[in-house]
């Protein structure tokens, strides 16, 4: 809000209107698609690109990182959740608005992926001796979807818990050089996960599981034939052991 402030005069006119739409609406701006905003202001999506740049952003999803860490500044979650109820025009249109977020989250973020970092991370899981991952309140539910499909590639997966004061550092006290973190967070990353990375040395959950699923099936695809005998293995034992779980008799004896 400083920078619009500073840099109004010097606007042109469709920027002004975009300047002007933010400072009297930044709360709903924060949490807008880039399509979205256009059509709100009546502006190009183009003209938007531009007033984020001049105004020292690489784009519109930098500037509205920034404008949502002001919100969050100025209100707390049940103030935010107040302000999303009343704009609810209905349960239709809340399903169909929630979905189009959601697309446009996903479309952003790929746009803001570095196919490096992807393919890295990649290498660096495969050539890890232990994966820790860590992943508390909101990221808890995607920390355990990648625990869960690491170790089916047979990936020595291990995945850090909090279940008391000590219990972080006992788990923590695990990890050596050739181990790797994987810390899962957004904005307000809990305590915990600090103290995480710090050991090791690096709110719609669609788009993140999206790229956790990415990454997943990355892992599984750089190393193919690993990875299909790994869940071929696991087939095999659930064609032995699957009846005993469900009342039926086992089709074959289990090998040695």
């Amino acid at each position: 809000m400083e920078k619009i402030q500073k840099s109004f005069a010097t606007l042109s006119v469709n920027r002004r209107r975009i300047a002007d739409y933010i400072v009297s609406d930044g709360t709903t701006v924060s949490f807008a698609s880039l399509r979205q905003l256009a059509q709100m202001v009546g502006v190009s999506e183009f003209s938007i690109v531009r007033f984020a740049q001049d105004l020292g952003y690489t784009g519109y999803p930098e500037l509205r990182r920034q404008l949502q860490q002001e919100v969050k500044d100025r209100l707390g979650s049940a103030a935010r959740m107040r302000q999303t109820i009343q704009k609810v025009r209905g349960r239709e249109a809340l399903v169909r608005d929630l979905f189009q977020k959601d697309i446009d989250l996903i479309g952003e973020t790929l746009a803001a992926l570095s196919y490096d970092d992807f393919e890295r991370a990649i290498d660096l899981i495969w050539k890890a001796r232990r994966v820790f991952i860590i992943g508390l309140r909101s990221s808890c539910s995607m920390a355990y979807f990648l625990y869960f499909r690491f170790v089916r590639l047979q990936i020595d997966a291990r995945l850090i818990t909090v279940t008391g004061s000590s219990s972080l550092f006992e788990q923590l006290a695990l990890l050596r050089k050739e181990d790797l973190l994987i810390a899962i967070g957004f904005s307000d990353i809990p305590r915990e996960t600090d103290t995480a990375i710090d050991h090791a040395i690096v709110q719609s959950l669609t788009a993140p599981f999206c790229l956790s699923n990415a990454l997943a099936i990355g892992v599984a695809t750089a190393n193919k034939s690993k990875s299909l005998e790994a869940l071929s293995q696991l087939d095999s034992m659930a064609a032995v052991y699957g009846g005993k779980w469900d009342g039926r008799k086992p089709r074959g004896k289990a090998k040695p």
